[in-house]
């Protein structure tokens, strides 16, 4: 006896609803290019918002000028701090706020990361190098110790590194020395597009367990592109791609940017 009704081949349908499910990718990968990046090359679906009232609150928060002496190869060198105070008398965690060459602590203030920070009850540091901004110029042989002096002299307890494009030079090679007790140095880093990624190679980055949030520009396809592939090789990272942004990503995008590190911070505080 011959079974009635239609008769579905379930190989041929699987490989049709296949066909079609690749038809709708390819569709919206080609109107949408920078949709697949960002689902393939970053966490940017996971952020947390920003409380509401955090740009509010950020207004009343006063920037103050700090400048503390640092060694720097055996003289001490007045190095200007800007600083916030946190929103409690226990911060959850300290944070070292570098920045790149045509920049300064300044710049931190300007677009509130520090106000922000301190809100969120954070103890953040911003810090003219030697030789930028109103920090004296030295010639700094050392970098790794200047950044160990630099964090002692600051009572930083282990800080959250912020460090973009030139300050790689310092942040890196700090990490760097000791990556079995880096946690001990740093709880966490935050490299935005660094210079000196390609000084280590692949071996040594999977040695740093560090969490870590590897910010970029999307239009940043020099330094960005070549840092990020580098960084990737931190088994602790995190990848995030802000839209629209050039090198100075932070500068370019705040808001996304400080959701970003809003969301990263959250996770570290937690540890």
């Amino acid at each position: 006896m011959k079974p009635s009704g239609i008769q579905i081949n379930k190989p041929v349908m699987v490989m049709f609803i296949g066909i079609i499910i690749l038809v709708i990718v390819g569709y919206r990968i080609y109107r949408n290019p920078t949709h697949f990046t960002i689902l393939q090359d970053s966490t940017m679906e996971k952020l947390v918002d920003v409380p509401a009232d955090s740009k509010e609150k950020a207004k009343s928060v006063k920037v103050k000028e700090v400048t503390v002496k640092v060694k720097v190869d055996g003289k001490e060198v007045d190095i200007l701090t800007r600083q916030t105070d946190p929103s409690t008398v226990s911060p959850q965690l300290d944070l070292l706020l570098l920045h790149g060459q045509k920049f300064t602590s300044e710049n931190w203030a300007d677009i509130q990361t520090l106000q922000l920070l301190s809100v969120w009850n954070y103890r953040p540091v911003a810090v003219d190098l030697p030789g930028y901004g109103k920090s004296k110029s030295a010639a700094v042989k050392d970098n790794v110790a200047f950044m160990e002096e630099l964090i002692q002299a600051l009572k930083l307890n282990a800080p959250v590194i912020i460090s973009p494009s030139m300050s790689g030079e310092f942040s890196l090679p700090y990490l760097f020395k000791d990556p079995s007790n880096v946690l001990i140095r740093s709880k966490a880093y935050i490299p935005v597009a660094p210079v000196y990624t390609d000084k280590y190679d692949k071996k040594l980055y999977e040695q740093l367990k560090i969490p870590t949030a590897i910010i970029y520009g999307q239009k940043d396809e020099t330094l960005g592109t070549d840092s990020k592939e580098n960084l990737k090789n931190l088994p602790g990272s995190k990848l995030f791609m802000i839209e629209g942004a050039g090198h100075a990503a932070y500068l370019d995008k705040p808001d996304k940017f400080h959701q970003i590190l809003y969301s990263f911070l959250l996770e570290i505080a937690k540890k």
